[in-house]
This record gives structure tokens, sequence and C-alpha cells, in this order.
């Protein structure tokens, strides 16, 4: 059971110490990807080093039990922090009312303005979305025209279904 929760906690420390170090020396536009192959890496490299390291400090079902809860802890932990806390217009929000609290707060068109004007605009949230999504293969540009492929209208009627069933509207 130590050697399980040890595995665990290696995996997440070095996997996150590599993607903050790879984020700050080599920052990309989309961080998603970055991160589901650096994790892949990661877990290639400790099935390397199992095979020819540590394979006698701890058993093969602890390990690949250690190395599977790593990868859905890791992931978990990507969709809801990071990933989000970039994309998450509610957080910028928040931010945006922070750093403007010394006026006494905003009225709700300021707000507004403030929430166009920097994270769509200034930021250019949409480009890097539509960069996202192309590179996802959910959009096509065509003659300057941006037009959903097959792929992404699964995706959107999968969104759409799950909007629906959990009353989300």
């Amino acid at each position: 059971m130590i050697n399980y929760i040890k595995t665990i906690l290696y995996l997440v420390i070095i996997f996150f110490v590599l993607l903050i170090l790879k984020r700050n020396l080599f920052p990309s536009t989309i961080f998603y990807y970055e991160s589901i192959i650096l994790l892949i890496i990661v877990i290639i490299l400790a099935l390397i080093l199992q095979k020819f390291v540590f394979k006698k400090s701890i058993t093969k079902v602890e390990f690949f039990a250690g190395i599977l809860t790593s990868i859905f802890l890791i992931y978990s932990m990507l969709i809801t922090f990071p990933a989000l806390s970039k994309r998450s217009i509610s957080l910028f929000m928040l931010n945006h009312i922070e750093k403007n609290s010394y006026k006494g707060g905003l009225t709700q068109e300021s707000l507004t303005k403030g929430v166009i004007d920097e994270f769509f605009l200034n930021q250019k949230e949409i480009f890097r979305r539509i960069e996202e999504q192309t590179f996802s293969k959910n959009i096509v540009k065509k003659d300057d025209k941006i037009l959903i492929t097959k792929r992404g209208k699964v995706i959107n009627r999968f969104n759409n279904f799950i909007i629906l069933i959990f009353n989300l509207k």
C-alpha cells in the first residue's frame, strides 16, 4: 500500500513540476493538449523506469494501480484547475471586479464592457478558442469562413444532450 501511494505522489509531483517548468520556459497557446502529451511522456518514462530500475522494489499490481490512479488524478486536476481558470468568464469577472474594487465597485454595464474589452478583445480569447477548435478538428476555416466539422457536430450534439438531461439551460 505504501508503494502504491508513493507511486501516485511521485508521478503527480513529477508531472506538475515538469508542466510548470515547461509552461514557464516554453509556453504555448494550447495548454490542454500539451499537458496531455506531457502526461503520456511521464507515464512512458515511469514504465521504462519500472521495467529497468525499480522492478524489484514494487509489485506490478501496485505500480499499475498507482499509474492508473495518477492518470485519473492528474487529469481531474488539469481540467478542474489550470485549464478552467484561464477559460472561465466567471473567474475572469471575479478578478476584474477585485482589480476595480478601489473604485467602490462596478456597475453591471462597466463590468460587461470590461469583460468584453479585456477578456474577448485584449486577451484574444475568441482567437484562442478558434485555434483550439481548429487544432481539435472541430472546425475548419474555408474562404475566410469558419465551418463546423462532422466531429464538431458530434461533440456539439453530445454537449446539447448533456445540457438537456441535466437541465443546464
